[in-house]
């Protein structure tokens, strides 16, 4: 895929697992023994006009390891998702996301492809919802 002449991933790792989109839809994939256990394991797809938001919480030294969660337009918990990330801190909002199927977490060397294709995806859903 293109955009303005340059070219842009289509897939970024994270921990544990992957994030990847297509044009239309991302797909999360977790396979780490922590998302075995918390049962968040295994692929989800999401197309693109089901997105309501999507949080991306870069890597810091203080905070420790980013994540970047896609909060679906049908999701009875999606409200609550927003106010733990704004009210509650970083820290908290984390945790929470070690939990969500559809979050994923990254390090600090993973960062810009994450952070380049997360703005590949806004993109897109901004496309998405003009059109």
């Amino acid at each position: 895929m293109t955009r303005a002449g340059k070219a842009i991933p289509t897939r970024a790792d994270g921990v544990g697992g992957w994030l990847s989109f297509d044009g239309a839809t991302v797909c999360i994939r977790r396979g780490g023994l922590w998302d075995t256990l918390a049962g968040v394991s295994g692929q989800r797809q999401l197309p693109v006009n089901q997105i309501a938001d999507i949080i991306f919480e870069p890597h810091t030294r203080l905070k420790g390891r980013g994540y970047v969660r896609f909060v679906r337009a049908d999701d009875p918990l999606a409200v609550m998702r927003r106010l733990i990330d704004t009210c509650y801190g970083p820290r908290d909002a984390k945790n929470v996301a070690l939990l969500d199927e559809y979050a994923l977490m990254f390090r600090r060397d993973q960062q810009a492809a994450m952070k380049s294709l997360v703005q590949a995806i806004r993109d897109a859903r901004c496309a998405a919802q003009s059109s």
